[in-house]
This record gives C-alpha cells, sequence and structure tokens, in this order.
C-alpha cells in the first residue's frame, strides 16, 4: 500500500496542476502515510510490555520477536 502511494506521490509531482494543488495533495498524501506507519507501529506495541523497551524507544523486529520467544517459554 505504501509502494501505492509513493507512486502516486511521484504523478503529482510529474503532473501539471498548479503549485498550490500539488502542495495540498502532497499534504494529504503525507498525512496518509504517516497514519498508515503509526497504525503500524501501534501494532507492533501490543505484545510488549515495559520491561521490553527503554523509554522512548522505538520497537524493532528483533526485540520484538526476542520479547515473543520469552513470553513462549514462561
Amino acid at each position: 500500500m505504501e509502494n501505492f502511494y509513493y507512486a502516486v506521490i511521484y504523478d503529482v509531482l510529474q503532473g501539471n496542476d498548479p503549485q498550490i494543488v500539488k502542495t495540498q495533495t502532497m499534504r494529504k498524501l503525507k498525512a496518509k502515510i504517516i497514519r498508515m506507519n503509526s497504525i503500524y507501529s501501534q501494532r507492533l506495541l501490543v505484545d510488549t510490555g515495559d520491561q521490553d523497551r527503554l523509554q522512548g524507544e522505538e520497537p524493532s523486529l528483533h526485540r520484538l520477536i526476542k520479547a515473543r520467544k520469552r513470553k513462549a517459554v514462561e
């Protein structure tokens, strides 16, 4: 889905629309991509506890796999 938005961004930049229309469209697409990434990040945090990450740390795939393996062993 993310690749779709990047293709749309490329098409908007290549289009002949006025600059103000391009800017508004780019802001809308940026907001959609940010929302999509934040939803993905929230799904990653569902099964991780506070002991599995530092304050303000974004979870990596490696840490998530380790945390799930620890839970499976317990």
